[in-house]
């Protein structure tokens, strides 16, 4: 049995004119299958399946 490869992650910050209306925390599930960390500071991760689904999700 093939171990499950690893996720692929997207990060980028978020403009401070809409990072204010952006929750953070874990959304998920999100469009794509993909799953959105927002932290405290507008940084963004989008982790999934691969690498079209996270641009995708962005």
């Amino acid at each position: 049995m093939r171990a499950s490869p690893e996720p692929y992650r997207l990060t980028f910050r978020l403009p401070a004119s809409i990072g204010f209306a952006v929750a953070p925390g874990r959304h998920q599930p999100c469009l794509h299958g993909c799953v959105l960390i927002v932290d405290k500071l507008g940084l963004v991760a989008i982790e999934g399946p691969s690498r079209q689904r996270c641009f995708d999700q962005a």
